[in-house]
């Protein structure tokens, strides 16, 4: 993973900014929003990089959290590989490693052997299946707070003062 530092995002804020905003055509309002919206991105990228592995160990463990819950709910054969996407990724954990890429792999092994339960939740008894769902919704409510705090400077948020603080929600992890 290629390391951008402060002032490499500084420096292409700048440039955007004060070099390539003012020779854009101020008749053409789509390439001045889509210019905005570059540098708005890049402020964005700026506050959070240093945050980055933080989210990414507290999306790891959330889903974590949803995978151990539903391991709890089903004993049959489905649940087995999701078992084992447990065990590699609380492997990981304790590992203290802070490789992005890796907790990425991580997270997505995890969301795919959810989403496998999930499906596969359609043939067992409609208690388990709508216990599974239960889980899984309730679960995501984290992982949706995580992302609406995290997204929040973007202003994609009605009403920000509802959301809690990222600080809680990364600490909480």
């Amino acid at each position: 993973m290629v390391d951008i530092d402060d002032a490499d995002l500084l420096a292409a804020i700048m440039a955007l900014r004060d070099i390539v905003q003012p020779a854009v055509d101020a008749d053409n309002p789509i390439a001045q929003q889509q210019l905005k919206l570059v540098i708005d991105y890049l402020n964005f990228y700026r506050s959070r990089r240093l945050i980055q592995p933080q989210m990414e160990r507290a999306l790891l463990e959330a889903n974590l959290a949803i995978a151990a819950e539903l391991v709890l709910l089903a004993s049959n054969e489905a649940v087995v590989p999701l078992r084992a996407a447990i065990e590699q990724a609380q492997r990981f954990v304790k590992s203290q490693v802070t490789d992005a890429v890796r907790t990425r792999a991580q997270i997505t092994e995890l969301e795919s052997e959810i989403a496998k339960l999930v499906r596969a939740a359609a043939d067992f008894e409609p208690q388990l299946r709508n216990a599974i769902h239960r889980k899984v919704v309730r679960g995501n409510r984290r992982l949706l707070d995580l992302q609406r705090v995290w997204n929040q400077p973007l202003s994609i948020e009605p009403d920000p003062s509802l959301l809690p603080k990222l600080d809680d929600l990364l600490q909480s992890a």
